[in-house]
């Protein structure tokens, strides 16, 4: 008996032998990393729980064998080699919540070449979700690198509605992505945004992106990238929207609204083709093809700039109140006592091609800008399309501007107003200067930031759009 023992035992062994080493987890080296490679919804959920670099084989439907929200521990990078992940049901999200790390920086997320549904099959949300969240603000940095998003929101409700996050308060970056949504918001008074709901302490740059699709709202703040930016740093580089954005209050193609615990915020070369509207009427209908309103803090550092450079519109923008080709409304608000001369809202080299329609205050740049405080600046910015105010001002560079310097520039649209007769800027305070021929000095200026104060994180040559895919091994 104990010879038939040992004998079984040794052809066991020599059984095990003949396997080929890893089958449990599968490796695959690409260009000097080494990758974990899963090809089942239950491998990647084992994969993610383990952390490290994780390759998809093959597109990957998540079933019963994934749970309903997975923990993405800091250091894993998800490279999905191309393929895609979808769900077999409409299960709720969020999909991934970030773990915090221990160090900002040393333990980043990176998430890249992989799509986030399909044209077909979306992820579909309801209520107040989203498909990501974040564990801690301090300690939390992922990178999405060429990904694409499907999502489909209908209806969602809550104080937020983001489809990637409902609130960022991480730090965030996104390269070569873009976001194909289809949302609809039935709540009054929310924060809604095709990618983030809110910013809230977080950091985010956006490099590349792009947003497809349609967004209606009933929200105060609505946009084709983000709902309202709050604390933190943002950064748009080269993005574009294609969304037609529809709401009941503060809409935009790219934010809705930035509020003054925003540090600094800047567009560089930043591009709206869609139809914006909104149906408000009051003090929160307005309307902008980048932004719809900005409130800016006065700070001696200039650490509150709102910075539009190289941006276009060609979207049609509508407003029952303000609305501007670029910006809706810019407001120096709550300074606090500080020295109230460095409030800044700064334009340059950008240009409005679209029509803009407000019952109050159009502009081809900016709609309105208030009070004296806030100092605005344009220079070299173009309009050529109709500007028409309603009952109010309409002008080729704004409806009104309180205090600041327009230089350099072309204006050529048709502009309709009903009050005031300048057709650059209708209304005008006396601290306001206009230069003859509407573009020919300054009475102030303040320095232009440098590009070497936009922090591009990751490598830049890099950075391209669509997903890449490495040749399997096996």
């Amino acid at each position: 008996m104990k010879k038939r023992v040992v004998s079984l035992l040794l052809i066991a062994t020599m059984l095990i032998s003949l396997l080929p080493l890893g089958i449990s987890a599968a490796t695959q080296n690409v260009d000097g990393t080494v990758y974990t490679v899963v090809a089942t919804p239950r491998e990647l959920a084992g994969a993610l729980a383990a952390g490290g670099n994780i390759l998809l084989k093959n597109d990957i439907v998540l079933d019963s064998s994934f749970a309903e929200t997975v923990t993405v521990l800091p250091g894993t990078v998800l490279n999905g080699n191309g393929y895609t992940l979808t769900y077999a049901d409409k299960r709720r999200v969020p999909l991934f919540c970030f773990a915090a790390g221990t160090k900002l920086g040393e333990e980043t997320v990176y998430i890249k070449n992989l799509c986030f549904g399909t044209m077909e099959a979306p992820f579909t949300m309801q209520g107040e979700t989203s498909l990501f969240t974040e564990a801690d603000q301090h300690t939390c940095f992922i990178i999405y690198q060429n990904v694409d998003f499907y999502v489909k929101g209908s209806p969602m409700t809550g104080a937020r509605v983001g489809m990637l996050y409902t609130k960022l308060t991480c730090m965030a970056s996104f390269y070569g992505c873009s976001l194909h949504v289809d949302l609809s918001s039935s709540t009054m008074d929310n924060l809604v945004g095709g990618w983030i709901g809110e910013i809230s302490g977080g950091d985010l740059v956006m490099t590349n992106c792009t947003t497809f699709g349609s967004i209606k709202s009933r929200g105060l703040c609505t946009g084709a990238f983000v709902g309202q930016g709050g604390g933190g740093n943002s950064q748009y580089n080269n993005c574009t929207n294609y969304a037609d954005v529809t709401a009941s209050g503060m809409t935009a193609g790219f934010v809705g609204n930035v509020g003054t615990g925003a540090t600094s915020m800047y567009f560089t070369a930043c591009t709206n083709y869609g139809t914006v509207t909104t149906t408000g009427t009051g003090y929160e209908g307005m309307a902008g093809g980048i932004m719809a309103r900005t409130s800016n803090r006065a700070d001696q550092d200039n650490k509150h700039l709102r910075v539009f450079y190289d941006c276009v519109n060609y979207g049609t923008i509508k407003s029952g109140a303000r609305a501007g080709g670029i910006v809706g409304s810019s407001h120096d608000h709550d300074t606090g006592g500080q020295d109230q001369n460095y409030a800044y809202t700064v334009f340059g080299n950008c240009v409005n091609y679209g029509s803009v329609t407000a019952a109050q205050y159009a502009g081809g740049i900016m709609g309105i800008a208030s009070p004296a405080t806030l100092r605005v600046e344009i220079t070299d910015c173009i309009n050529t399309g109709a500007i028409t105010s309603k009952t109010g001002y309409a002008g080729n560079v704004a409806g009104m501007l309180c205090a600041g310097v327009i230089s350099g520039g072309y204006a050529a649209g048709v502009v309709d107003t009903k009050l005031g007769t300048d057709p650059l800027v209708p209304q005008q305070s006396g601290m306001y200067t206009m230069m003859e021929g509407a573009y020919t000095g300054k009475q102030w200026a303040i320095s232009a930031p440098s590009m070497e104060n936009v922090r591009y994180i990751g490598n830049s040559d890099e950075l391209g759009r669509g997903v890449t895919r490495v040749t399997s091994n096996d």
